[in-house]
């Protein structure tokens, strides 16, 4: 049994990434499933809800993203001998939030493998995880392996599965819209893509994704300005793609930290043309690995 242990599993493409590679996983006779603290993918792949939770504690540091699990226990109960097992803001020190409980020692040795997968660069740096816990760490990609240096456990890349989008029919006649997607905050640099849509002649920016609820600052300063005329819309989050990218033109990126892009390789799949505010119409076009290589990729680990 391959079992995965998030410590976040509300929208966000490392919930997304995870979907995709416990439906492959299964689709391809392995079996396969998803545990986190949240709800939001219970209905998309096997996947049950456990309990977890950021703790204050941490939220100024560099664990603030950190899952803190109500009862180590039920790692040992979940899992069986010669699983393989793989964790995400889980970092195996054994830490829990219910201080009533007895905290039990979690036995790695039974496993045939124990993966952390990173998704994170400065969200959750890598050094945060119990090296002698892992066997692997997992990245998404060379630019977030070489981000993070680190040497204390064998590593692996190995790049997200890519879901297949259909593009649909445009619905608003306008000459150029422009498109700006992912989470509305200072890390993502949203501002910079907005501004980066306007001057390459858009007459509509579409703005699609949540907004950093602790980020107030940031919105009244940098993205409020832009809202005043009518000209960028800022839709909030969209869980269907095929609509979200059926009435944009060019698609603007300005984050320099992005572990792995979802953004530019939909745009790929699609034809739609993706620059980043960086390099603009010199973007280069990704490569865009097969679900079945990916598959291969995993299968190494595994053995």
């Amino acid at each position: 049994m391959i079992r995965i242990f998030s410590g976040y599993g509300d929208m966000g493409g490392s919930t997304v990434a995870f979907i995709n590679l416990v439906n492959l996983l299964n689709e391809n006779g392995y079996e396969a499933i998803l545990y986190a603290p949240h709800t939001w993918m219970l209905d998309q792949c096997r996947s049950e809800q456990i309990d977890g939770k950021f703790l204050n504690k941490y939220f100024t540091t560099p664990r603030a993203s950190q899952c803190v699990l109500r009862d180590y226990n039920i790692l040992n109960q979940l899992v069986e001998d010669d699983d393989i097992v793989i964790f995400h803001l889980i970092p195996l020190y054994m830490e829990q939030y219910d201080k009533e409980l007895d905290i039990s020692y979690f036995d790695t040795s039974r496993l045939k493998k124990v993966i952390y997968s990173c998704h994170e660069t400065d969200v959750y740096p890598i050094s945060n995880i119990n090296a002698e816990k892992f066997d692997y760490v997992h990245y998404v990609s060379e630019f977030q392996r070489d981000w993070h240096n680190y040497h204390e456990v064998e590593n692996v890349v190995i790049p997200n599965i890519i879901s297949p989008i259909d593009k649909q029919e445009k619905t608003i006649d306008f000459e150029k819209i422009g498109g700006v997607i992912g989470s509305v905050n200072k890390t993502k640099r949203t501002h910079v893509a907005i501004q980066a849509a306007l001057d390459d002649g858009c007459d509509k920016v579409f703005v699609f994704g949540s907004t950093d609820i602790n980020g107030e600052d940031y919105w009244n300063e940098n993205i409020k300005p832009f809202i005043d005329d009518d000209v960028v819309m800022i839709l909030g989050r969209c869980d269907d793609k095929s609509l979200m990218y059926s009435d944009l033109d060019v698609v603007y990126h300005a984050c320099q930290v992005e572990t792995f892009n979802y953004i530019e390789k939909e745009c790929a799949m699609l034809g739609i043309p993706y620059k980043h505010t960086d390099s603009m119409d010199n973007t280069p076009v990704p490569v865009i690995t097969s679900n079945a290589d990916i598959l291969k990729m995993w299968e190494k680990v595994f053995k």
